[in-house]
């Protein structure tokens, strides 16, 4: 009883943290692997996802799916990462991985009425990603209405659904409705960080720094006090850096894309590598510029000096800002 009981504890911790790519995830996997090996490396799945490893996370799968031969198991690997999944491509702005994972999902919900909602985030998430950002959110109000307040996919929807409004430019929708919806998560004491990370973006562009800059913070904290890594602390920090860089902080923005790189590097998800790239020539361009000399002005040649007199002149290339 002792033996099941501490299978048990392990792999409930195991799964927490390989769905948020904590520290000490694959530690804690590895003890788990001594009582259920086929679910072990389902997590080892799910760990790989949330540090957008893809390569690792499908030979994840192909030993789960040998090991659940093998063992003679009835686990669905789809059961276990399809969340995952949805997270990652919805992070990433991925609409590939999007369709895929929605097709699964819609699979699955034909049997499983739980899990209907989450094919119907996938649904509006891949809407926004095709550009299609009304229909999206139509899908995803007509589920929020629908869906029982802080069940477990509610802090997800609310989320999307600022992210979609954020997508329309609605910045008024969207501070409400995340306002809405973060009093709601906090009254009831659920995890908030994903709704305060789409309600800074939306308070940012409407020149209120100082309030989306303390959400940010305190989405950031929540998450480094939970040991969280992976894709989920590099968007996080990606989000800050465009916070900061809205405010013109270029020095902040590129003290955030150090931290949002070392947490994206791991896994080298080519999107997430691609749009920290593409920021990273966004700050140093603003860097270039807040930085660049006052342009130096050129004497008109009527009051150049005249022979006999002192004839050293300075003149500055417009392009360089160097004197010749």
């Amino acid at each position: 009883m002792r033996f099941t009981l501490r299978g048990l504890v392990v792999g409930y911790l195991s799964a927490l943290s390989a769905d948020h790519a904590a520290a000490g995830a694959a530690a804690l996997i590895d003890e788990y692997e001594r009582y259920m090996p086929d679910n072990a490396q389902s997590q080892r799945i799910r760990l790989h996802l949330m540090h957008g490893d893809l390569h690792a996370a499908t030979a994840a799968r192909r030993r789960f799916e040998l090991l659940s031969v093998r063992l003679g198991s009835m686990s669905d690997a789809r059961l276990f990462d399809l969340h995952a999944q949805l997270t990652l491509y919805t992070l990433s702005d991925d609409s590939t991985g999007l369709r895929r994972t929605l097709l699964a999902l819609r699979e699955v919900a034909s049997t499983r009425a739980g899990w209907q909602p989450r094919a119907i985030l996938a649904e509006a998430q891949l809407l926004r990603c095709q550009g299609h950002v009304a229909e999206g959110l139509r899908t995803c109000e007509a589920l929020l209405r629908e869906l029982p307040a802080l069940c477990l996919d509610y802090g997800q929807a609310a989320a999307s659904h600022v992210e979609l409004l954020n997508a329309a430019q609605r910045w008024s929708d969207a501070v409400s409705c995340g306002e809405a919806y973060l009093e709601g998560l906090q009254r009831a004491g659920a995890p908030e960080y994903r709704v305060e990370l789409m309600l800074c973006q939306a308070l940012s562009a409407q020149g209120d720094h100082t309030r989306a800059e303390a959400l940010f913070e305190h989405a950031r904290e929540q998450l480094e006090g939970r040991s969280v890594t992976g894709v989920l602390t590099g968007v996080t920090y990606e989000i800050g850096a465009r916070l900061a860089l809205q405010r013109g902080d270029v020095s902040l923005a590129r003290a955030r894309l150090v931290r949002c790189a070392d947490r994206l590097w791991t896994g080298k998800h080519p999107a997430l590598l691609a749009r920290y790239h593409a920021l990273s020539r966004q700050a140093e361009q603003a860097a270039r510029v807040s930085w660049a000399p006052a342009a130096l002005p050129v004497a008109p040649r009527a009051q150049l000096p005249l022979t006999g007199e002192a004839t050293a002149t300075t003149q500055v290339n417009p392009d360089r800002g160097d004197e010749r």
